[in-house]
């Protein structure tokens, strides 16, 4: 019976939610000491309270100069470097050749600048322009009054383009004289009637470029059709003419941008045809609408900052805390930039690390709200009320490492990404990590300022003033008055939080009355789902690849985007279109790299040239010939005459019409290749593209090229057979051919290949900057919560937080490309934040069982955490309006990861705590540690002990008996008699009681057992 009444007491105490009296006496003893304890001033409580200004001035200082710095250098403007350039590894074998073959062609267009050769007019990719024409009712085009409204369309773009003296090339490369790349001429000889079997001829001749695909000779009909317009370099502006494209190029291309590209956007967004729609496109102008629409969006960042203003307003309730909190989170961008760029020595900036805004908005708002919310508590005790120091030292202390260990997470998680070899993304991981620091350390120092400033001369002096607008806080001595009067409660002060539960909001009395209570009641169930569920996840992640398709960054309805799909996949393709381009390449060695700017993506370094290097030869000659054969019958190549560049081809073709024999005779070879590259039309043109190069009279490199049939754009899966295919290709060539020639290799001409390795980056460099992150996640915990248990927890929670939004990554349809590389890496620190916070509350509880722990923390953290929750999601929706779609899946990433985050704290680790959280000293890491040092001590003592038994058993009977912790080893030149004989008698009294505890050990006590502290 007695048995069984004990064990009902223990399940009765067990499944009791309230703490007994002599629990709630003992808790208060020791809180009180706790209080005491941390509202003690210290050095740095001190600094702030009393020397603020003093502290102030320099942070001030500082900002003003950054800010001066960043303004001036233009240290937030946004490289105008080509952003897929920048993503190529440097270290990558493909992207080493892909770079050959550009500095290369540099160094010989710097070569002839210098007066060996003079460049002429020539075509620039990135102004090609394409007029694509689409009917609106989705019909034929091909109609009379259709094809009129077309050539209206041409000839007023064309007068657009002459007005602005730039130049167009026909398809032959040549300055055009007569407009020849519309379809157009092609049917003005014809009747409407006689449409279908133009059509049905031209295409039979291999005219398909005007075509869509399902375009046939039985199908004549389109809804579409385009025309190409190729300008050229260099330019004449106004007074100004240039010689080549290579001179000042950026000034040419800056030329072309804002005086003739940005007019073509302007015109054809103005542009009104009653039956057909027109989209301009190129990649300046591609370049050109991306800007406009990134503009567009980080207008979103306003309503973003906006939105975090007003709510730290009213969780604050001091416009003077939130106004000079925002002003403290926008001076830690000029003073981190400024390390950034000149400490540092990262000259990368792009769109991409402006989203750090939106990371640090929900980064700061939490510190904020953590520290306010230790102010607020700290009101509470009679002591800290009056005394704002002590106050002061209180938040602090509490505060203080809450925000180091959620800032050390943070910037760690950014830290992982700055090993990655993609320079963006490290770049990103850098500017990040170096923001979140610089912000740490303002509100480490500024904030705590404000909240004195606040406390001193606005709290007590002006909120008092019905006329006050620094803040919202009422007199509570007022209202007690008023609502007393009223026959309304008052308010009370309380002496300790415990006793006057009516004095916390509606946010503390929920977690600590409501919700804590219902998980308790159903936390089995909520470990038993949330496990299963991330089971789930866990097998979604692992379907979650790399890139299938190209990585899309504008919605499907943007005529950028329309434009693109309809030039990849709507036409037929031919070599004037954005098929992948291959280039075949001899008389290159390697590229030297040393002295180059990792941060600068266009700094290749400087060519390596092949000495062995020959083609004179007879054998060379024909072996080049055959290789072009080869080549046209490769599958991979597409079917035409212009298809295939073959230098080798058109110099023997030269030769015969004037006379002469192929092979040519080795010693003439050279001086003949060179006369053709100066006085023939198409071995001027081939000189021009760097087909055959010359630096004196010296051939130092040829170049063939193929057009494949691959489409560009296209992820690693597809685009991978083409390079396999062409790198065989030149593997067989090497093979068969003897030395001189035999050092080819092949590259894409556009980044095409290297972006292979770079798609495959994303997924290693984001595993990567997980390990690393979670790792060091890990080791904080440890070292933040001092629990073994809580820190498992905490970090098993974060673990299901990263699963749980890889999987709806992966639901959503995305695979591995730029924003979730970066992501992946990103959600770290958002998801630590929570956890940290409860777990760390969780482990400072006075309280030994594992209920009221729970409770406790949730009570104090638990608006903090909400606070921080609805500023970060306030902050992500307004991504959810942005036009790029790098943006909105950002915004669907930090929504996931907020409310995952909060989900699981406030539920599954919650319900694992009041499960089988830790209780009293329970994996606490600083008793294992106690424990070890008491160990070793214990161990080490028993040894010292017994070499001075040794030593006395040794020693002269005569001398005074020294205790072992006394005889050190050093020689005194004074004795006291006196003390030595105290000494003596202590030891002696000392031995005995300890012989006689000795013996009372022997005798067999089956009662009483002794339990040796470890303390």
């Amino acid at each position: 019976k007695l048995a069984a009444k004990k064990s009902m007491g223990k399940k009765l105490e067990n499944q009791s939610s309230e703490p007994s009296i002599n629990e709630i006496q003992a808790e208060k003893i020791k809180h009180k000491e706790d209080i005491r304890k941390a509202s003690e001033p210290f050095f740095m409580s001190k600094l702030l309270f009393h020397w603020w200004w003093a502290l102030l001035i320099p942070i001030v200082c500082i900002i003003v100069i950054c800010t001066i710095i960043s303004i001036t250098g233009e240290y937030f403007s946004v490289e105008d470097e080509d952003p897929g350039e920048a993503f190529l590894m440097d270290s990558n074998d493909k992207t080493t050749k892909y770079h050959q073959r550009l500095q290369a062609e540099k160094e010989i267009e710097i070569a002839n600048v210098k007066g060996e050769v003079p460049l002429q007019t020539q075509s620039i990719d990135d102004w090609l322009t394409f007029l694509i024409y689409k009917s609106k009712d989705g019909t034929n085009i091909f109609t009379e009054k259709r094809l009129q409204q077309i050539e209206e369309i041409e000839e007023s773009f064309l007068k657009l383009a002459s007005v602005n003296t730039f130049k167009l090339l026909d398809n032959d490369g040549n300055e055009a004289t007569n407009f020849k790349s519309s379809i157009i001429p092609l049917f003005e000889k014809e009747k409407e009637s006689d449409y279908p079997s133009q059509i049905s001829e031209l295409i039979t001749g291999g005219t398909s470029f005007f075509f869509s695909q399902a375009t046939t000779e039985k199908n004549p009909e389109s809804s579409i059709t385009r025309t190409i317009f190729r300008f050229a370099a260099p330019i004449e502006w106004k007074t100004k003419r240039y010689n080549d494209k290579t001179e000042n190029f950026d000034d040419q291309d800056e030329k072309f941008t804002d005086n003739l590209a940005e007019k073509i956007c302007d015109w054809y967004e103005n542009l009104s045809k009653e039956d057909i729609s027109v989209i301009a496109y190129s990649d300046v102008i591609f370049g050109i609408q991306m800007e406009k629409t990134i503009m567009g969006d980080f207008a979103m960042a306003i309503i973003s900052v906006a939105f975090v203003y007003f709510y730290l307003m009213f969780h604050l309730k001091s416009i003077f805390l939130s106004s000079f909190g925002m002003l403290q989170v926008l001076s830690a961008f000029p003073v981190a930039m400024t390390i950034y760029r000149d400490i540092i020595q990262v000259k990368y900036y792009n769109q991409l690390h402006l989203l750090v805004i939106f990371i640090l908005l929900g980064i700061s708002a939490d510190n904020f709200f953590l520290y306010t919310d230790c102010w607020k508590q700290a009101k509470s005790f009679p002591k800290m009320k009056k005394d704002l120091e002590y106050r002061l030292a209180f938040t602090y202390r509490k505060a203080l490492k809450a925000i180091s260990v959620t800032s050390s997470t943070t910037s760690m998680a950014f830290i992982a990404t700055a090993f990655s070899k993609l320079m963006p993304i490290s770049s990103f991981g850098i500017w990040a990590c170096v923001l979140v620091i610089v912000n740490y350390c303002f509100t480490s120092t500024v904030f705590p300022i404000l909240l004195v400033v606040h406390g001193k001369y606005i709290e007590d002096k002006l909120c008092t003033k019905k006329q006050c607008c620094f803040c919202f806080i009422k007199d509570e001595e007022k209202y007690n008055e008023k609502a007393c009067s009223s026959g309304q409660r008052p308010k009370r002060q309380l002496s300790s939080y415990h006793e006057v539960e009516s004095e916390y909001g509606f946010i503390e009395r929920f977690f600590n009355e409501y919700w804590v209570n219902w998980i308790n009641k159903i936390k089995y169930p909520i470990v038993v789902v949330v496990v299963c569920w991330v089971i789930f996840c866990i097998y979604r992640t692992t379907k979650f690849g790399s890139l299938s398709e190209p990585e899309q960054f504008l919605p499907d309805d943007h005529d950028m985007e329309i434009a693109r799909n309809y030039l990849r996949y709507k036409f037929k393709q031919g070599p004037n279109d954005q098929a992948i381009k291959i280039r075949f390449i001899w008389g290159i060695d390697g590229l030297d790299r040393s002295g180059t700017n990792h941060w600068k993506a266009v700094e290749y370094g400087s060519i390596e040239w092949d000495d062995k290097f020959a083609i004179d030869s007879t054998e060379k000659q024909l072996a080049f010939i055959s290789f072009c054969d080869e080549l046209r019958t490769n599958s991979r190549v597409m079917e035409g005459d212009e298809t295939i560049v073959c230098f080798m081809k058109d110099f023997k073709e030269w030769t015969i019409r004037n006379g002469g024999t192929f092979p040519v005779e080795a010693s003439k070879f050279n001086s003949k290749l060179k006369e053709y590259t100066e006085t023939d039309v198409t071995g001027i043109s081939l000189r021009n593209d760097h087909y055959i190069a010359f630096i004196g009279a010296e051939l130092r490199m040829v170049q063939i090229k193929a057009v494949s049939t691959a489409v560009p754009g296209n992820a690693r899966s597809y685009t991978k057979p083409y390079y396999d295919a062409f790198e065989s290709a030149v593997a067989k060539f090497n093979d068969e051919n003897s030395e001189g020639i035999n050092n080819a290799f092949q590259t894409s001409e556009l980044l095409w290949w290297p972006w292979m390795e770079t798609e495959k980056e994303f997924v290693s460099s984001a595993i990567q900057g997980m390990g690393i992150a979670i790792s060091f996640a890990f080791v904080v915990l440890v070292v933040a919560t001092t629990n073994l248990i809580i820190a498992f927890f905490s970090a098993t929670t974060i673990a299901f937080i990263i699963f749980s939004v890889m999987a709806i990554m992966e639901m959503c349809g995305w695979e591995f490309g730029v924003t979730e590389s970066i992501s992946c890496v990103v959600l770290i620190g958002f998801s630590v934040d929570y956890v940290v916070h409860l777990g760390e509350y969780y482990t400072e509880s006075n309280f030994n069982d594992r209920f009221n722990r729970i409770r406790e923390a949730l009570k104090q953290i638990g608006i903090s955490i909400f606070g921080g929750a609805v500023t970060t999601l306030g902050a992500a929706i307004a991504l959810f309006f942005c036009k790029i779609i790098f943006f909105n899946k950002f915004a669907i990433l930090i929504t996931s990861t907020i409310s995952y985050s909060l989900l699981y704290t406030l539920t599954f680790f919650t319900a694992c705590c009041l499960i089988i959280g830790p209780e009293g000293d329970t994996a606490n890491v600083k008793v294992y540690l106690l424990r070890c040092f008491a160990f070793c001590k214990r161990k080490y003592g028993k040894k010292n002990e017994k070499a001075e038994d040794n030593k006395k058993n040794s020693s002269d009977c005569s001398k005074p008996n020294i205790s072992p912790a006394e005889n050190t080893g050093k020689s005194s030149p004074e004795v006291n008699h006196k003390d030595l004989n105290l000494q003596v008698d202590n030891d002696s009294s000392s031995d005995h009681d300890k012989k006689k505890k000795r013996a009372e050990n022997l005798e067999p006590n089956l009662e009483k057992v002794e339990v040796e502290s470890c303390e």
